[in-house]
């Protein structure tokens, strides 16, 4: 059963009681959860997290700058802004980049069909059993030129399912400085 107990102005927090041995808080979504054993004392709880503030504090405010920065090509967008493209206009979009890509990369498997949606592993995956391609609403943030990187990526893996010389050899003939744009994709979070 979870109840949310205020620690002070600062801090309201939802406490789980179940069977586990140590306590742990987690901040997500700009909330603290706190999981303890079910017969820990409430006020044992309560000074743990209390023990645990400035570090609650620095993770909330993190939060709070990761929701308040979105950015859309690059840009910065409010969070409606960014909501609104992905559901009118980020289909048509990174189909339309996937097209053309696929148009002179000389593949010689059929277009695959693209999909949008929120991945928690990567920017872009190819489903070569199926032919097509998941793109991560992600990719949105970044700047026009690391989108096309990530549709040559996927597509290159249509011609070389694995990361060997000759697939980064084939991504480099139509990104030429690929090598700069993955540097600053891996420093949001995640890819490959």
């Amino acid at each position: 059963m979870e109840h949310i107990i205020k620690l002070d102005e600062e801090i309201t927090y939802h406490l789980e009681k179940k069977k586990i041995k140590n306590m742990y808080i987690r901040v997500k979504n700009n909330e603290v959860f706190v999981t303890a054993h079910f017969l820990m004392p409430s006020y044992k709880v309560h000074e743990f997290v209390l023990s645990n503030r400035n570090s609650i504090i620095k993770a909330l405010n993190k939060e709070e700058k990761k929701k308040s920065k979105l950015t859309l090509f690059g840009e910065e967008v409010t969070e409606l802004q960014f909501n609104e493209f992905i559901l009118s206009s980020a289909y048509l979009y990174i189909l339309d980049r996937t097209r053309y890509f696929y148009s002179i990369m000389n593949i010689k498997k059929d277009m695959p069909s693209v999909k949008i949606k929120s991945i928690k592993t990567a920017y872009g995956v190819y489903h070569l059993k199926n032919n097509f391609i998941t793109y991560n609403t992600e990719i949105f943030k970044y700047s026009k030129d690391i989108i096309d990187y990530v549709v040559i990526h996927e597509l290159a893996h249509m011609k070389f399912m694995d990361h060997s010389k000759k697939f980064w050899d084939e991504v480099g003939i139509y990104c030429p400085n690929y090598k700069k744009l993955r540097k600053e994709l891996k420093r949001g979070g995640f890819y490959e």
